[in-house]
């Protein structure tokens, strides 16, 4: 069994796979937010829960349940490599037994300086373990047969890598721009809620209404969330523009297709895509984005084990889509039956 996780700032996203000779079956791609609460150990009822964790005599919930707000979020390289071991201790509920090899990695900027530190700490989960850094990764996974960028705008960081026609990652030309993730638009509507509206929302929330503005009304008043709705568009086509402008800056007109991975390709994929085209590239976000990185792992690990076969994925449901308006009843109906 080999086990490829990606632990990020935002979210720990994980890919368990069972290796045969021509292929390594999938049977189990996961996401779980970085979160990391310590609460008191005994607590009735609380050891029986999924996210409940324990490690040197301490209690801790890791995972959606440790959210109460923005302290119970990981900001920076230091906190992620103290708050590791508990976040590997959760991954590994869903593992069915000690895989052979565990592929970790780290943001862009800090693999170098990690990676080993992390090998050592994450030795105890595994019987082998490698480490690659995001971005990078996610660039194997990725045929395009010229010249691209990928850039991964991720939680705290924003990881941008070119990559040749070759398909040959050239990592000394990457760049990291830290706290340029989408943490910075979670803090600025966070703000905004708190001084204009008067309301409190989790960083979770925060994320799902900016994915989906329109669901701002599940948690405010009618009247604030059309309102809301309208400053959430205006600050993330803003903040999309300032990271198209600092692609520009940095590599000119050399690459004129971009790879978007990362949770920001969910956030502001969209504007993105359009402000583009303003500037004569493209910008494609590909399939299973916010997962690009741990593929990129999954496949990195089983070459390191010589593995050349096929990688079967489960298969995807298609959804039937769902007209505006029927949503709106759905989400009406959702809300009569949780608060009515």
């Amino acid at each position: 069994m080999i086990v490829a996780c990606d632990v990020g700032y935002g979210h720990v996203k994980q890919i368990v796979a069972e290796v045969g000779e021509k292929e390594a079956l999938v049977t189990l791609v996961q996401s779980l937010p970085s979160l990391v609460r310590r609460i008191e150990k005994g607590t009735y009822g609380v050891s029986e829960h999924p996210d409940y964790v324990e490690r040197n005599g301490s209690a801790f919930l890791v995972g959606v349940s440790a959210d109460t707000g923005d302290e119970t979020r990981i900001r920076d390289p230091y906190v992620l490599m103290q708050k590791l071991p508990l976040l590997l201790e959760r991954a590994r509920k869903a593992w069915s037994r000690k895989p052979e090899l565990l592929v970790l990695g780290t943001p862009f900027q800090e693999w170098k300086r990690l990676s080993g530190e992390i090998t050592e700490e994450a030795g105890q989960f595994a019987e082998e373990v490698k480490c690659f850094p995001q971005a990078a990764a996610a660039a194997v996974t990725f045929r395009i047969g010229k010249p691209f960028l990928v850039c991964d705008v991720g939680f705290n960081t924003v990881d941008v890598v070119p990559v040749d026609d070759g398909g040959r990652v050239l990592a000394d030309s990457g760049v990291s721009w830290d706290k340029y993730g989408i943490s910075k638009l979670l803090v600025h509507l966070r703000d905004h809620v708190r001084s204009v509206l008067g309301v409190n929302l989790s960083p979770l929330i925060l994320e799902q209404i900016i994915a989906r503005p329109r669901s701002a009304k599940k948690f405010l008043p009618l009247g604030d969330s059309e309102e809301f709705g309208r400053f959430v568009r205006e600050i993330v086509s803003e903040y999309a523009f300032e990271i198209v402008t600092k692609l520009i800056d940095r590599y000119g007109n050399t690459y004129r297709m971009i790879v978007l991975v990362g949770g920001g390709a969910r956030v502001c994929g969209r504007e993105l895509r359009e402000i583009s085209k303003n500037f004569g590239f493209r910008i494609t976000t590909g399939s299973d984005p916010e997962f690009a990185n741990v593929k990129g792992f999954l496949s990195l690990g089983l070459a390191s084990k010589g593995f050349s076969g096929r990688i079967a994925y489960p298969e995807k449901k298609t959804p039937r889509k769902v007209k505006p308006e029927e949503k709106d009843r759905k989400e009406e109906k959702d809300e009569i039956a949780v608060h009515g």
